[in-house]
């Protein structure tokens, strides 16, 4: 995070925060319909299937998604 703030400053670049799944057949339901879900960086992910939110992973125990950090204008 501090290197995104850093660059941010240098930079003058907004960025986005995106959920990043592992899809194979022990990736869970929440994970699928949260894979590709983009919100601003101070955002809560969130599924509306289970009201699940949070800033960041993990959505549950053994979650093996990530979150990855994207420059505005490449959305």
């Amino acid at each position: 995070m501090r290197t995104i703030k850093r660059r941010r400053k240098e930079n003058k670049t907004d960025y986005l925060k995106r959920w990043v799944t592992h899809h194979d057949d022990r990736t869970s339901a929440i994970c699928k319909r949260l894979d590709g879900q983009t919100v601003g960086i101070h955002d809560n992910f969130k599924d509306n299937n289970t009201g699940w939110a949070g800033p960041t992973h993990p959505s549950h125990v053994n979650c093996r998604s990530t979150v990855i950090y994207v420059p505005k204008g490449d959305i």
